[in-house]
C-alpha cells in the first residue's frame, strides 16, 4: 500500500525539481544586448539587438524616408518608412490636416497589420504615417522591437 502512495509522490517531486531546475537555467541565460536607435526627424526611438545596424537611409522624394535595418548575417532585416500624410473628406473632395483623434499614444497600441509575402505594420501619429516591413515569418523577433517603440514628440 505504501508503494502505491509513495510512487506518485516521488514522481511529483521529480517533476517539481525538474521545473525548478529549468526555471533557474532559463533565468540564468543572459538577456540579449540591445541598442537604442533614435530618429529625431521622425520622432521615435526603438530598441534593436546590438548586432543590428542601420544599413541604409533612403530619401524617397522630398518628404518620405526609408530606414533599413539588418543584423550582421542578414538573417533579420526590416525597414521603417515614414512620411507626412493628409486626410481627405471624400464626400467634399477636399484634403486637409489629419485628425489626430486616432493617433498612437506614446508607445504602440493597436496597429494595422498586413500579411502577404511580407509582414507589414502600419500606424500614424501627429501627421506622420509609419510602415514597418519585414519578410513573412519575422514576427517572433520583430514584435519585441515594435513593443519597444516610443514616440519622442
Amino acid at each position: 500500500m505504501k508503494s502505491r502512495v509513495l510512487a506518485p509522490l516521488i514522481g511529483l517531486a521529480a517533476v517539481a525539481l525538474l521545473g525548478i531546475g529549468w526555471t533557474v537555467f532559463a533565468s540564468a541565460t543572459p538577456a540579449q544586448q540591445l541598442a537604442t536607435y533614435r530618429n529625431d526627424q521622425w520622432h521615435f526611438s526603438i530598441n534593436v539587438p546590438s548586432n543590428m545596424t542601420v544599413d541604409d537611409v533612403e530619401n524617397v522624394g522630398a518628404e518620405e524616408q526609408i530606414i533599413q535595418f539588418s543584423d550582421a548575417t542578414a538573417d533579420h532585416l526590416f525597414e521603417i518608412s515614414a512620411a507626412p500624410y493628409s486626410q481627405m473628406d471624400v464626400a467634399l473632395g477636399q484634403e486637409g490636416t489629419p485628425n489626430n483623434s486616432d493617433d498612437q499614444p506614446t508607445t504602440l497600441g493597436i496597429v494595422n497589420v498586413y500579411h502577404d509575402d511580407t509582414f507589414n505594420v502600419g500606424f500614424h501619429r501627429k501627421g506622420i504615417a509609419y510602415s514597418v516591413t519585414a519578410v513573412s515569418g519575422a514576427e517572433p523577433w520583430l514584435i519585441p522591437i515594435l513593443q519597444s517603440w516610443e514616440f519622442t514628440n
